[in-house]
């Protein structure tokens, strides 16, 4: 798990599982979002980079990729591709 607060003044937390990721609002306790990609697998690191006026959420998974994430769009807006087992590269 991780916090996010946006330019929206809101406080967020995201919960990173196998297969999706879940968005939640923690003041007013309600899910932001629900961030899904087919065959994500086990994610196992994330952090989140502010670039351009947007917030960008970049995780790692069993698949051996880094998949950025558009926090306000909520959807995928970049796959790297990594030919290694490099998992763990975000802790």
């Amino acid at each position: 798990m991780l916090s996010w607060y946006n330019n929206n003044s809101s406080y967020y937390i995201i919960q990173l599982s196998k297969g999706k990721i879940l968005i939640n609002n923690l003041i007013e306790d309600e899910l932001y979002c629900e961030l899904k990609k087919d065959f994500l697998g086990n994610i196992y690191g994330a952090l989140i980079l502010h670039q351009n006026n947007k917030d960008y959420l970049y995780t790692t998974s069993a698949k051996a990729d880094i998949n950025i994430w558009d926090l306000y769009e909520k959807k995928i807006s970049k796959i790297i591709y990594i030919n290694s087992f490099l998992v763990h590269i975000i802790k």
